[in-house]
């Protein structure tokens, strides 16, 4: 249970590293981001933490490497969060540019990047606030596995159950983490208005609903408005 209580603290920790990659490869791919399917590349981010994140539960599981893993998260974190700055920079920069730039400058593509650039804003201020509580949360972590080496250092009695109270704690302080995140970047209420199974054992109401299926998706109807206007321009 210990590993998997590690492994579930690296993903969460390199989980805003994942989303960073993300973002660059919709930046990199901004002119058909949405349109064109790359299956390719949440697999390759997927992979790619779920690795690293088990790589990382054992060495920490490892007597004496618990430093090492420590260390990299911290490197990591600290890459993100610079990460998320530069992108941001470069996002807003190219999104200002775009918005100066005269109406009847390459109106039949613009559109469509400044929505693209408005998504890659958005969702580096969350990242950067997700960041953020998973660098608290991983100061206080090092902290406590600090005290508790001192503890053991000092053979005092109390050092077993101290240990299950940090784990219970990081524990606690990881998931509280992750549903904020996930609720800002609003990946739950996505899930809930697709599934509804979920609707009538979760919001304890009918499995269709007027409100969820009267109502279309906000980048559906956000593309059948560019689809529409594009025509209009064709004509």
């Amino acid at each position: 249970m210990t590993l998997i209580r590690y492994t579930l603290f690296m993903e969460f920790t390199t989980f805003i590293a994942a989303v960073i990659i993300e973002r660059a490869f919709a930046y990199f791919f901004i002119a058909d981001y949405e349109q064109k399917p790359r299956v390719w590349i949440w697999r390759g981010i997927v992979s790619l933490t779920m690795t690293s994140s088990f790589l990382l539960a054992c060495l920490n599981a490892i007597p004496g490497k618990a430093l090492i893993a420590a260390f990299f998260c911290f490197v990591t974190l600290l890459l993100s969060l610079f990460s998320t700055a530069c992108l941001f920079q470069r996002n807003y920069s190219k999104l200002r540019r775009l918005r100066n730039e005269p109406i009847g400058d390459s109106i039949n593509y613009t559109l469509s990047i400044k929505f693209q650039l408005t998504e890659n804003i958005r969702t580096m201020k969350v990242s950067f606030f997700h960041d953020t509580l998973m660098y608290s949360t991983f100061m206080k972590w090092v902290l406590d596995r600090s005290y508790e080496r001192f503890l053991i250092a000092h053979k005092q009695r109390k050092s077993k159950k101290q240990k299950g109270h940090i784990e219970a704690t990081c524990f606690r302080s990881t998931l509280i983490t992750a549903l904020i995140g996930s609720v800002m970047l609003g990946e739950w209420r996505r899930i809930i208005k697709r599934s509804p199974w979920l609707q009538l054992h979760l919001c304890c109401c009918s499995p269709i609903t007027p409100t969820l299926n009267g109502v279309p998706e906000r980048h559906e109807s956000v593309q059948d408005y560019f689809n529409q206007l594009r025509q209009a321009w064709d004509k």
